[in-house]
């Protein structure tokens, strides 16, 4: 069951069942990617065409962010389950890495970011299987390197953290030349778990509030600007609804004439 918020398609899940399928597609041996949308890819997707292609094209994307299930419950019958972030789904991917014996390969954030992100999940959960990593300045050069790397590694799954849109279309880009079976962006996951960057408490992620507790960890001009961007993301919502509501009642009116 999918739904459609602004035009971008979304999978219905929870958390669990993605991970496991997730698993199950690559143990399948599937060559595959995921997207995790919040409000702010719908937003740039709608000034994207590019982007909107790779979101509705690729073979899974789910809603990172609780205002996208928040518009589902309103425009759809079926609304999406839950959110699923890529800070959340991350772990858990970990685990089940594990468990199996897949491998990842870390391309993204600052020099030094995803080594110390390594060293967490060896940490945390015994995890030896990053086979591959590298920060994500990069240059034309450093890119060929790279990707020659990756398809000498064969890592089991690509995380690609340079963020949005960024990272989409260096997926999109290089689908096509990468051996591995999952590639996905993840935005700020590698910051995040190399304590670069500290997480909401859980009250603010519950209720949708990360973006505050982001800007008050980062109160700069730039920031506030890419948050009031957010504002639109509402009021196209209700103008959907609105909409939706006017068109059924438009088919309810020749129904009964």
């Amino acid at each position: 069951m999918t739904n459609r918020i602004l035009g971008v398609r979304f999978d219905n899940f929870t958390i669990d069942e993605f991970v496991d399928l997730v698993v199950k597609e690559i143990e399948a041996k599937k060559k595959f990617r995921i997207a995790l949308s919040n409000p702010e890819f719908l937003l740039q997707a709608r000034s994207n065409p590019q982007l909107k292609k790779y979101l509705n094209s690729i073979e899974f994307n789910v809603a990172d962010g609780i205002g996208v299930v928040l518009a589902s419950r309103l425009l759809h019958q079926y609304p999406l389950k839950e959110r699923i972030t890529g800070t959340d789904m991350l772990p858990r991917l970990i685990e089940k890495a594990k468990e199996r014996g897949l491998t990842f390969y870390f391309l993204g954030g600052k020099p030094g970011v995803a080594e110390k992100a390594k060293q967490k999940f060896l940490e945390k959960f015994g995890y030896q299987g990053v086979i591959g990593l590298h920060h994500g300045y990069l240059d034309d050069n450093m890119e060929s390197v790279i990707i020659d790397e990756i398809r000498l590694l064969k890592p089991d799954i690509l995380m690609v953290c340079l963020g949005n849109p960024k990272q989409e279309k260096w997926i999109q880009d290089n689908f096509h030349l990468l051996e591995a079976r999952l590639i996905f962006g993840n935005g700020g996951a590698l910051d995040y778990y190399s304590n670069n960057v500290k997480r909401a408490p859980l009250w603010f992620q519950e209720n949708g509030l990360e973006w505050l507790f982001r800007l008050t960890q980062d109160f700069s001009w730039a920031r506030i600007k890419r948050q009031s961007k957010l504002l639109k993301f509402p009021f196209l919502i209700l103008f959907d609804f609105v909409k939706q509501g006017l068109k059924k009642e438009k088919i309810s009116n020749e129904v009964l004439h």
